[in-house]
């Protein structure tokens, strides 16, 4: 019977690793579509204000004027929002997030085979489990801990961005 809740208890752990991997690597998939749209939509929206400001010189027109500059500026949005929503640090968070819960996974799946290799030497008890379990809410700890030091940097950001003189 003891085996039995040792086996469950370590199966739930494992599956809540999967699951945090799985919701991990969909918000850094979202995240990095997001940033390449945003990056593509940039280059195309300078690089057509460049080209029009370029034709503008020879024909010298108002209504293309007007296009680049709103161009440009639709541009300058989308570096701002690049900027302001920290995409690459995100992802670095949720990559380095990733990367950890995998080193974890991987321990467990090594020790349960050294388990069925040589039950007598090496046997996942349930302080093991208590142990990868820790571990887990370390990693997520951490990820958490990240997230809120970016929001507080961007915060900061903003503010100073805004109001120079407080």
């Amino acid at each position: 019977m003891g085996d039995e809740l040792k086996l469950s208890s370590l199966d739930e752990l494992k599956k809540q690793i999967n699951n945090r991997i799985s919701d991990f690597n969909i918000r850094r998939q979202v995240l990095k579509r997001r940033k390449n749209t945003l990056v593509v939509g940039q280059l195309i929206l300078t690089a057509v204000a460049t080209i029009l400001i370029a034709i503008n010189i020879n024909f010298d027109s108002t209504i293309i004027a007007i296009v680049a500059i709103v161009l440009n500026g639709c541009g300058t949005i989308f570096a701002s929002l690049l900027s302001q929503f920290m995409f690459n640090e995100r992802l670095a968070s949720h990559i380095s997030t990733i990367c950890s819960l995998r080193e974890l996974q991987a321990r467990i799946k090594m020790d349960m085979a050294k388990d069925a290799d040589c039950a007598d030497e090496h046997k996942i008890e349930i302080s093991n489990v208590e142990y990868y379990f820790e571990d887990l809410q370390k990693i997520l700890n951490i990820a958490n801990n990240e997230w809120q030091k970016l929001v507080k940097s961007n915060v900061s950001k903003t503010v100073v961005h805004e109001n120079p003189n407080v």
